[in-house]
Protein backbone atom coordinates (compact mmCIF):
# COMPACT_ATOMS: atom_id res chain seq x y z
CA UNK A 1 0.00 0.00 0.00
CA UNK A 2 1.03 3.47 -0.32
CA UNK A 3 0.11 6.36 1.59
CA UNK A 4 0.53 9.93 2.06
CA UNK A 5 2.18 11.14 5.38
CA UNK A 6 0.86 14.80 5.53
CA UNK A 7 -2.64 15.04 7.23
CA UNK A 8 -3.05 11.53 5.92
CA UNK A 9 -1.19 9.56 8.81
CA UNK A 10 0.52 12.32 10.67
CA UNK A 11 -1.53 16.09 11.65
CA UNK A 12 0.57 18.62 9.83
CA UNK A 13 -1.80 21.27 9.26
CA UNK A 14 -1.07 21.81 5.65
CA UNK A 15 -3.52 24.31 4.78
CA UNK A 16 -2.49 26.20 8.21
CA UNK A 17 0.40 27.95 6.50
CA UNK A 18 1.30 29.46 10.25
CA UNK A 19 0.39 26.31 12.55
CA UNK A 20 2.13 23.95 9.75
CA UNK A 21 5.30 26.23 10.23
CA UNK A 22 5.28 26.00 14.10
CA UNK A 23 5.04 22.27 13.63
CA UNK A 24 7.65 21.76 11.35
CA UNK A 25 10.29 24.08 13.31
CA UNK A 26 9.44 23.21 16.99
CA UNK A 27 7.27 19.68 16.90
CA UNK A 28 9.25 16.61 17.36
CA UNK A 29 7.76 13.50 17.42
CA UNK A 30 6.37 13.61 20.79
CA UNK A 31 4.55 16.31 20.01
CA UNK A 32 3.51 15.37 16.57
CA UNK A 33 0.00 13.88 17.04
CA UNK A 34 -1.43 11.46 14.06
CA UNK A 35 -5.04 10.83 12.88
CA UNK A 36 -6.75 8.63 15.28
CA UNK A 37 -7.03 4.85 14.66
CA UNK A 38 -4.16 5.56 11.75
CA UNK A 39 -1.86 2.77 13.94
CA UNK A 40 -4.45 0.28 14.46
CA UNK A 41 -5.83 0.71 10.33
CA UNK A 42 -2.48 0.34 8.67
CA UNK A 43 -1.34 -2.40 11.57
CA UNK A 44 -4.24 -4.34 10.05
CA UNK A 45 -3.13 -3.47 6.44
CA UNK A 46 -0.02 -3.72 7.05
CA UNK A 47 -0.31 -7.91 8.71
CA UNK A 48 -2.06 -10.89 7.88
CA UNK A 49 -2.66 -13.89 10.82
CA UNK A 50 -0.15 -11.67 13.18
CA UNK A 51 2.55 -11.75 10.75
CA UNK A 52 3.99 -8.97 8.53
CA UNK A 53 2.31 -9.43 5.02
CA UNK A 54 1.52 -6.56 3.23
CA UNK A 55 4.60 -3.58 2.28
CA UNK A 56 3.67 -0.23 3.41
CA UNK A 57 4.82 3.19 1.35
CA UNK A 58 5.13 6.36 2.59
CA UNK A 59 4.93 9.46 0.30
CA UNK A 60 5.58 13.18 1.58
CA UNK A 61 6.43 16.36 -0.23
CA UNK A 62 8.22 17.18 2.88
CA UNK A 63 11.66 17.61 2.99
CA UNK A 64 14.32 15.44 3.87
CA UNK A 65 15.62 17.06 6.45
CA UNK A 66 12.60 15.91 8.32
CA UNK A 67 13.17 11.68 8.04
CA UNK A 68 14.42 10.95 11.62
CA UNK A 69 11.21 12.90 13.34
CA UNK A 70 9.13 10.84 10.89
CA UNK A 71 11.06 7.45 11.82
CA UNK A 72 10.77 8.60 15.46
CA UNK A 73 7.07 9.25 15.36
CA UNK A 74 6.03 6.07 13.70
CA UNK A 75 8.04 3.99 16.71
CA UNK A 76 6.17 6.60 19.21
CA UNK A 77 3.13 5.81 18.04
CA UNK A 78 3.35 2.23 16.52
CA UNK A 79 2.13 2.71 12.99
CA UNK A 80 4.10 0.18 11.09
CA UNK A 81 7.40 1.25 9.35
CA UNK A 82 8.06 1.43 5.88
CA UNK A 83 9.91 2.90 3.38
CA UNK A 84 9.59 6.88 3.39
CA UNK A 85 10.15 8.79 0.08
CA UNK A 86 10.55 12.36 0.83
CA UNK A 87 11.54 15.31 -1.04
CA UNK A 88 14.47 17.58 -1.54
CA UNK A 89 13.96 21.18 -1.70
CA UNK A 90 16.54 22.60 -3.66
CA UNK A 91 17.12 25.32 -6.02
CA UNK A 92 17.17 22.87 -9.14
CA UNK A 93 14.28 20.78 -8.32
CA UNK A 94 12.53 20.31 -11.79
CA UNK A 95 8.92 19.72 -10.77
CA UNK A 96 7.60 21.65 -7.70
CA UNK A 97 4.60 20.97 -7.46
CA UNK A 98 3.64 18.48 -4.74
CA UNK A 99 1.15 15.94 -6.91
CA UNK A 100 4.20 15.90 -9.61
CA UNK A 101 6.70 14.54 -7.51
CA UNK A 102 4.61 12.33 -5.74
CA UNK A 103 3.15 11.17 -9.22
CA UNK A 104 7.35 10.25 -10.07
CA UNK A 105 8.10 8.75 -7.13
CA UNK A 106 5.32 6.08 -7.59
CA UNK A 107 5.45 5.11 -10.92
CA UNK A 108 5.84 1.74 -12.08
CA UNK A 109 9.11 0.72 -13.27
CA UNK A 110 9.48 0.02 -16.88
CA UNK A 111 9.97 -3.60 -18.09
CA UNK A 112 10.78 -5.20 -20.91
CA UNK A 113 8.76 -5.01 -23.66
CA UNK A 114 6.82 -1.92 -22.88
CA UNK A 115 5.50 0.89 -25.09
CA UNK A 116 8.12 3.37 -23.84
CA UNK A 117 5.10 6.03 -23.55
CA UNK A 118 5.36 7.95 -20.44
CA UNK A 119 2.32 6.34 -18.40
CA UNK A 120 2.13 9.91 -16.06
CA UNK A 121 1.04 11.69 -19.06
CA UNK A 122 -3.10 11.38 -19.28
CA UNK A 123 -4.80 11.64 -22.30
CA UNK A 124 -5.05 14.77 -22.88
CA UNK A 125 -8.68 16.10 -22.16
CA UNK A 126 -10.70 15.98 -25.86
CA UNK A 127 -14.23 17.05 -26.48
CA UNK A 128 -14.82 13.22 -27.20
CA UNK A 129 -14.29 12.78 -23.48
CA UNK A 130 -17.20 14.87 -22.52
CA UNK A 131 -21.11 14.67 -23.70
CA UNK A 132 -21.55 16.64 -26.56
CA UNK A 133 -22.13 20.59 -26.30
CA UNK A 134 -25.61 21.49 -27.80
CA UNK A 135 -26.15 24.90 -28.56
CA UNK A 136 -28.95 26.07 -27.48
CA UNK A 137 -32.05 26.48 -28.91
CA UNK A 138 -34.11 29.70 -29.47
CA UNK A 139 -37.68 29.36 -29.55
CA UNK A 140 -39.25 29.06 -32.94
CA UNK A 141 -41.23 32.91 -33.98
Amino acid sequence: MISDLDDTVIQTDVTRVIRMVRNTLLGNARTRHPFPGVAALYRALHSSAGAPANPLFYVSSSPWNLYDMLDDFFRLRSIPEGPIFLRDWGLSSKDRSSSGYKLAVIRPPSTAGSTGRNWTRSRPPSRRSRPPRRRPSRPRK
